[in-house]
C-alpha cells in the first residue's frame, strides 16, 4: 500500500534503502529517488492519507529522497495553500525538539516556481509563526534570496525573536537567485544577536571554503567584509 512504500522509501535515509539493491550505488539512489518522487505524486492527490504519514514525515532527516518526496508534492499539488496548510499543521503539533523542516524547504522552493507570490505570502507568515520564525533562514533559502528575502532576514535578525544560530543555514546558499551584496547588512544583525560574531563569522568562513572547493569565483564583497568583522 502506498502509505507502507512511503514509510520505506520516504522516511529512511537513502543509503539505507538503496544498500544492496545495485551493484552501481549512484544508479540505486536514483532508483530509490524516483520512487519517492513517485510516491510524493499519489500520496499529495490523496490528502487523507498524506495527513496520515506527515507526522512521521515533518520529523525525518535530510535525504535525497525526502527531498524528491517533497518536490514532487509541490509540483503535483491540486491546491498549494491546502497542501502546505496540512504540512505546518503536521509540523506544529510534532515535538518541538523533533521538528525537521526538510520537508518543507523542498516543498516551497518548487511551489515558488508555480506560484512566486503564493510562496512569498508563506514566508511573511512564517515570519509570524513561533512554530516556523527559526526556520527562516533555511526556507528562504529555498525559495532564492532576493531583495525582499535579504530584507525578510535581515528584519528577523533584529526582531532578536530567534537566536543567532538559525542564521547557519546562510552559508548554504542554496538558490542564489538575484544579488549577495545585502548578505553583509544580515550579518552585521546576526553580529548583534548574542553568540552571534561566531555565527557570522562562520557563516563566512564556510561562504568562503566552499566556493574555493568548487572553483567558483568568490563574491567581490565577501574579503572586505571578511576583514572588516575580523
Amino acid at each position: 500500500d502506498i502509505l507502507g512504500q512511503a514509510q520505506a522509501y520516504v522516511r529512511r535515509p537513502t543509503w539505507d534503502v538503496a544498500d544492496g539493491e545495485e551493484d552501481d550505488p549512484s544508479s540505486a539512489f536514483k532508483n530509490v529517488e524516483q520512487i519517492a518522487q513517485d510516491i510524493g505524486h499519489q500520496l499529495v492527490a490523496t490528502p487523507e492519507q498524506l495527513r496520515e504519514f506527515l507526522p512521521e514525515a515533518v520529523t525525518a532527516q535530510a535525504a535525497g529522497n525526502l527531498i524528491a518526496f517533497s518536490r514532487a508534492m509541490a509540483l503535483g499539488a491540486p491546491d498549494l495553500r491546502e497542501t502546505w496548510n496540512d504540512l505546518i499543521e503536521a509540523f506544529r503539533n510534532a515535538p518541538e525538539d523533533a521538528r525537521q523542516p526538510n520537508l518543507l524547504g523542498p516543498f516551497l522552493g518548487d511551489a515558488a516556481g508555480r506560484d512566486r507570490a503564493f510562496a512569498e505570502t508563506v514566508l511573511d507568515e512564517a515570519f509570524n509563526d513561533p512554530a516556523l520564525a527559526p526556520h527562516l533562514p533555511y526556507l528562504q533559502g529555498w525559495v532564492g534570496y532576493d531583495e525582499a528575502g535579504w530584507q525578510r532576514l535581515q528584519t528577523l535578525a533584529r526582531s532578536g525573536t530567534v537566536p543567532a544560530p538559525v542564521f547557519h543555514d546562510l552559508a548554504r546558499l542554496r538558490h542564489e537567485t538575484g544579488t549577495l551584496d545585502q548578505l553583509p547588512n544580515v550579518l552585521d544583525a546576526v553580529a548583534e544577536l548574542d553568540g552571534g560574531l561566531m555565527v557570522a563569522l562562520d557563516v563566512v568562513a564556510e561562504l568562503h571554503a566552499g566556493r574555493v572547493r568548487r572553483e567558483e569565483p568568490l563574491p567581490p564583497f565577501l574579503l572586505p567584509y571578511s576583514r572588516t568583522i575580523l
